[in-house]
């Protein structure tokens, strides 16, 4: 599974949104949704969002910013996905992308959470998230909003009908993005050997 829409904004919410590169509290050079600059990054200052070179230091579109985001979090759901053996609707995905990205995989990976979880025990699950609202010793509002707007995701319906149009439309330009890259790596390489042709004629 791949997040959605929702998720993506329950992210942006609590993570906040910049589109100029600032400094987090920890120091670390850091742009859009929670993006912390690698090396590599910072040294160019540039950005791979998809198939596009983004110069960052002249700021980021919000779309930009929502593309690194889908980007980043892929590491986190596929954790979830590798992770958690029960069947998940879009909106219990999303709420536990949101929580992993919050706290790493690790802390999914040994938490009681995830073991209630597989064990099918779905209607357990929001009070072992309202249990994640703590950091050094000291329970946090911010964390207690993020795990109640986790929960309340958790718990809302399905529209199945709205939501499956939405999702296929979603995953339909995704295969989109995919398959242009795809043609674009295909072109340049084309490209490089008929260089490499002619340079030998």
């Amino acid at each position: 599974m791949k997040i959605g829409q929702k998720g993506i904004d329950l992210i942006a919410e609590f993570e906040g949104r910049r589109n100029q590169l600032y400094y987090c509290p920890g120091g670390y050079p850091t742009i859009g949704i929670g993006h912390k600059l690698r090396n590599e990054e910072i040294k160019s200052g540039f950005i791979q969002i998809g198939a596009e070179s983004v110069y960052y230091k002249n700021g980021l579109t919000d779309q930009q910013i929502e593309d690194l985001l889908r980007q980043d979090v892929k590491t986190y759901e596929d954790a979830v996905n590798s992770l958690v053996r029960v069947p998940l609707n879009q909106n219990q995905f999303d709420a536990l992308v949101s929580f992993t990205f919050n706290l790493g995989v690790g802390n999914l990976a040994d938490s009681t959470l995830l073991r209630v979880l597989n064990g099918s025990k779905y209607d357990s699950v929001p009070d072992q998230l309202r249990k994640w609202v703590y950091a050094g010793g000291k329970r946090l509002r911010g964390l207690v909003r993020r795990r109640e707007a986790e929960i309340e995701l958790w718990n809302e319906p399905m529209d199945s009908v709205s939501e499956l149009v939405k999702e296929s439309s979603r995953i339909e330009e995704s295969l989109k993005d995919i398959i242009l890259s795809k043609v674009r790596l295909i072109q340049d390489v084309a490209t490089e050997i008929e260089d490499l042709l002619d340079q030998n004629h």
